[in-house]
Order: C-alpha cells, then structure tokens, then sequence
C-alpha cells in the first residue's frame, strides 16, 4: 500500500501518521519520536508520532460538566470494568486551554491525560508547538489544520 503525506488514519483524532520519508527532519529538527505504521499485509513506508500525556490534568471535572452536558445532555461515562472516565467528544474550541504549566512543558506535542470521545472513537485532546503543527500541515494539508488555543 503506497502512502503519502500525513494524515489522521480511521479518524482516530490523537493518531498522527506521516511517510517516513519526513521522519528524520521531524527527529531533528523538532524531537519527534516515532513508532512504525503496519497494515493487515504488513509494515507501511509511514511512520506514527509518539504522543505522550501530561502528568498533570489539563481541565477541572466541574468545568467539563458545565461546558460538555449542554452539547450531549451528560457529560461523561465511566468504564464499569476499569473507571477510566470517558468525556462527550468536544474539540478543543470548546474547552478552556490547558494550564500554562502545561504549555510550559518543552515538548514538541502533549496530549491531556482525559479522554474523550465513544465508544471506538476515542481520543485524548493534543496541543502542538507552533512550528510543529505549521510542519505537519505542510506534509498533511488534508487532515491537519491549525486551530488556536482559546484564551483564558
């Protein structure tokens, strides 16, 4: 299977892949990490960005109950087998922005440690630095855009 650009596979929204020919400029240049992309007939020409979570929470569970139940009418679902809890899928220009310890972290891309999403959609909330995010979308102008952060 022949692979180009960079894109978001099965719209799984904390997954980004990218041809391998861009893995090494993305090492150096911005301290990507990556694993590799294998399809059902085997390993893909791609490569997958590690996204790592924050050790700290990024949004207040009061918050997210207010902001989330009006859009789905419940805010949350909680896994009987596990307890991780699981928020209504809302995108980032919906949620308050992390906290600027966060954003202070000198990582190229976090993810939230929350989830949100159903079911197989399921999906943590990513911010990238600046020239990282403008990188990818100049090898996925497709699936990426650049979406600013709400203000406080």
């Amino acid at each position: 299977m022949t692979v180009s650009g960079g894109w978001v596979p099965f719209w799984q929204y904390d997954v980004y892949c990218m041809e391998s020919q861009f893995r090494a400029r993305a090492e150096s240049e911005f301290g990507l990490t990556f694993r590799p992309v294998r399809a059902p007939k085997g390993e893909l020409d791609a490569v997958q960005v590690v996204v790592d979570s924050s050790p700290a929470s990024w949004f207040e569970p009061d918050d997210l109950e207010k902001l989330i139940t009006p859009i789905h009418g419940e805010a949350a679902e909680e896994c009987a087998v596990c307890g991780v809890v699981r928020w209504m899928p809302v995108g980032m220009d919906v949620l308050p922005p992390p906290a600027p310890a966060v954003l202070a972290l000198e990582r190229p891309v976090v993810a939230s440690p929350e989830w949100f999403g159903a079911g197989y959609q399921s999906f943590r909330q990513i911010v990238w630095r600046r020239d990282v995010a403008e990188f990818l979308l100049s090898v996925g102008p497709k699936d990426f855009r650049i979406q600013e952060l709400r203000d406080r």
